[in-house]
């Protein structure tokens, strides 16, 4: 019998959502618990950030330069870079949320656990799902608005090792809950 995991059409157009084979919430909880895990994910975003932007400029650009350091120091870009690293690396993803869409100033980092899933629709004048309509939220983050669908210019998504056919990314600790899943279920069934 085949079940869908996820998805529903629309008269206008094809609606399709993705979800992650894994929640990324239960990979980032072996991140929490396992110390092996956890120093492996930090030495690597450690690594990768090291101690945040570095901005340079040829000389006479120095008043841009400025500018842009000063607009990093306002938002607080070298800590929620520091802060988006480790879940990137751990599970692929990141959200930030744009409080005001055309102002990037306004930053929120979302919790990894509050997109449920991507909505996808068409890309014009092909029949493949590819562009990202929206993220839905998952329940505990709706509020009141039941059907809390996040325009995707409302947020920041950063992947790490995707494919050209997902909207999600694939991290360091995803691979290993996914390796760690397979193994057991194999050694279940085998000892029957």
């Amino acid at each position: 019998m085949y079940v869908p995991v996820s998805g529903r059409a629309s008269p206008k157009s094809p609606v399709f959502f993705e979800t992650t084979d894994i929640p990324l919430a239960e990979v980032m909880q072996l991140y929490e618990r396992d110390p092996t895990c956890k120093s492996s994910v930090d030495l690597l975003a450690a690594s990768a950030v090291g101690m945040g932007f570095y901005t340079t400029c040829e000389v006479g650009q120095e008043k841009a330069k400025a500018e842009v350091d000063k607009f990093c120091e306002d938002v607080n870009l070298d800590n929620l870079l520091n802060d988006m690293a480790k879940p990137l690396i751990g599970c692929g993803n990141d959200f930030w949320l744009k409080l005001m869409p055309n102002k990037l100033a306004d930053l929120l980092r979302m919790p990894i656990e509050a997109v449920e899933r991507v909505q996808l629709g068409s890309v014009a004048d092909f029949k493949i799902p590819y562009k990202v309509e929206g993220y839905k939220l998952r329940a505990s983050y709706q509020g009141n608005n039941t059907t809390s669908i996040l325009n995707p210019d409302a947020v920041i998504h950063w992947r790490l090792n995707s494919s050209n056919t997902s909207s999600f990314g694939l991290g360091l600790l995803q691979v290993l809950v996914h390796t760690l899943t397979v193994t057991r279920t194999s050694v279940r069934h085998l000892r029957g």
